[in-house]
């Protein structure tokens, strides 16, 4: 995400445009980086590598990252990453019983 907030001055600054517009940036940005990557890749051995190469299931079949990463370290992120979860999915169900 760090490549693409230096690339991206909309990303970087506080926006003008209503929560609806700013949900669908994230995504248009996204689409354009890979256009680019593919219309004007970059020069020399400063080309990232295929995500793929770097991502590779567990034997959950979590999507986890392959290179330089400990197994110990994994799953501390895929237990973060469902504990968030979870409490996003508990805000989202209290939310909607306070609606009604």
């Amino acid at each position: 995400f760090g490549v693409v907030k230096r690339q991206w001055k909309i990303v970087r600054e506080l926006s003008e445009y209503s929560l609806k517009t700013q949900s669908l940036i994230p995504l248009a940005i996204a689409v354009l980086h890979n256009i680019i990557l593919v219309y004007d890749p970059p020069e020399g051995p400063a080309q990232l590598p295929d995500v793929r190469d770097l991502l590779a299931p567990n034997d959950k079949g979590d999507v986890v990252p392959s290179a330089g990463i400990s197994n110990a370290e994994s799953a501390c992120a895929l237990e973060r990453r469902d504990k968030i979860a979870e409490e996003m999915w508990q805000d989202y169900i209290q939310e909607l019983d306070r609606r009604g």
